[in-house]
């Protein structure tokens, strides 16, 4: 997940230079939150099987 996460930074980041130069940022704070959230739902999904 870590690298394909580096590899859309680095893409949008790329993309930056024009109009939307925040959009790198978004994919960043995605990354932040879905790495705590992502276990712990699944970790919810098979407590409740």
């Amino acid at each position: 997940m870590g690298i394909t996460t580096i590899a859309a930074v680095v893409g949008f980041k790329c993309l930056s230079l024009g109009k939307l130069p925040m959009i790198s940022t978004g994919v960043v704070f995605c990354m932040i939150v879905a790495l705590p959230l992502v276990p712990s739902v699944l970790v919810l999904l098979e407590m409740k099987r």
